[in-house]
């Protein structure tokens, strides 16, 4: 038998997790920034971040392809985020 996740009781103390708010960057309505930079999402101050991307896929192809392939130009290059 196949086990879902499960995502167990909501935490009543969230505390131990306020430094990750903490070195996040502000965005929305009242930010000066436009959009989303990943500086919203991942927190600062690490020694070293990764890029991890996930499988890419041409529109129709079950068969995944390098990521530089999808950046080669046709008609405008594909930005990679």
């Amino acid at each position: 038998m196949e086990r879902g996740w499960d995502p167990g009781e909501p935490l009543a103390d969230v505390s131990p997790g306020m430094w990750i708010q903490e070195r996040l960057w502000s965005w929305g309505p009242g930010s000066s920034r436009q959009g989303v930079a990943v500086g919203c999402i991942v927190p600062e101050g690490f020694e070293a971040y990764a890029r991890v991307l996930h499988p890419a896929y041409r529109e129709g192809d079950l068969a995944p392809i390098r990521w530089s392939a999808v950046a080669v130009p046709e008609p405008a290059p594909q930005r990679i985020h």
